[in-house]
């Protein structure tokens, strides 16, 4: 499996998640990616279409850098599958290489993105993770998630 990203996008991305957030015990930015799989026949290459930054709203105290309501998160799922897309929730970890996913990223992965895979399999679903010269996702898929290592990040 493949992710698309152009390079315009990506620093786009970068850019918005690292503004400072202003909200009480809310440490890190989170976005979604809208994405779609480039063949519906083979879903072998994902392609960013767009994407948006969760708006202060959408955030709830909990114990992680960055707890999100979850109920909003469905609600985006919805327009997202009206746009034949799916959803990349995407956040950033602040170094250089290849980053990967936390324990507490891990969980939200299988515990809620997965459940966006399995209310609408047509679309690609799952987390995107940048840093600051790299990227990597899981995409969900039939038999859990696959891993992409080396997010292309194109012109």
């Amino acid at each position: 499996m493949k992710l698309k990203i152009t390079s315009p996008m990506a620093a786009k991305i970068r850019a918005d998640l690292r503004k400072a957030i202003a909200l009480p015990g809310v440490d890190e930015r989170l976005a979604i990616v809208y994405a779609r799989f480039a063949s519906e026949v083979t879903q072998t290459v994902v392609v960013a279409a767009d994407y948006a930054m969760l708006p202060d709203n959408a955030y709830v105290a909990g114990p992680d850098a960055a707890n999100f309501d979850v109920r909003w998160l469905m609600q985006m799922a919805q327009g997202a599958d009206r746009r034949n897309c799916g959803l990349l929730l995407t956040h950033l970890h602040e170094h250089k290489g290849r980053p990967w996913f936390s324990p507490a990223d891990l969980w939200t992965v299988r515990e809620v993105l997965y459940s966006l895979y399995r209310a609408s399999p047509r679309f690609p679903q799952g987390a995107l993770l940048f840093s600051s010269d790299a990227a990597v996702a899981l995409i969900a898929s039939a038999g859990g998630f696959v891993a992409v290592r080396d997010v292309s990040i194109v012109p």
